[in-house]
């Protein structure tokens, strides 16, 4: 695995890796017309969880023959230290899922997802506490740390 960053001007960096996606990335600061323009490198970091245990959740119910859901999405919230340098201090994902699916076979592929399989959590939780939990139609189905 190989991944690089390129400076493109002012402090805008596209970054590359050996499977040919890019992503800009720059601070906060940077902006066009008073917008951001590219993620920065502690949103890439918590995206990268959200991605890899979203991947593990779809493939175990794909697995499980269960259909998805209409809508699912991950939210990560990481408070930041007060003292640079500035690191995460917890964790705390969320999956928001909606539509009809088996409660029980959607805590089943997050807890496989948070206990076997997605390598970016348990990397996390070398760097400070993690939590999570499911809300199904808008209610806690489950959580877990």
């Amino acid at each position: 695995m190989l991944v690089w960053i390129t400076h493109k001007k002012d402090g805008l960096f596209e970054t590359g890796s050996d499977i040919a996606v890019s992503v800009p990335m720059a601070g906060p600061e940077y902006q066009v017309d008073g917008r951001p323009v590219a993620e920065t490198p502690k949103h890439l970091f918590l995206q990268s969880v959200a991605g890899c245990t979203g991947l593990d959740v779809v493939a175990i119910l794909n697995k499980m023959r269960v259909p998805l859901p209409e809508s699912f999405r991950i939210e990560v919230e990481a408070p930041l230290s007060e003292e640079h340098p500035k690191v995460f201090t917890a964790f705390a994902i969320t999956y928001l899922v909606d539509g009809g699916i088996e409660a029980e076979k959607l805590i089943r592929a997050v807890t496989l997802s948070q206990e076997k399989y997605c390598g970016i959590s348990a990397m996390f939780r070398k760097i400070a506490p993690l939590s999570w939990r499911v809300m199904l139609n808008g209610q806690k189905i489950a959580q877990g740390n």
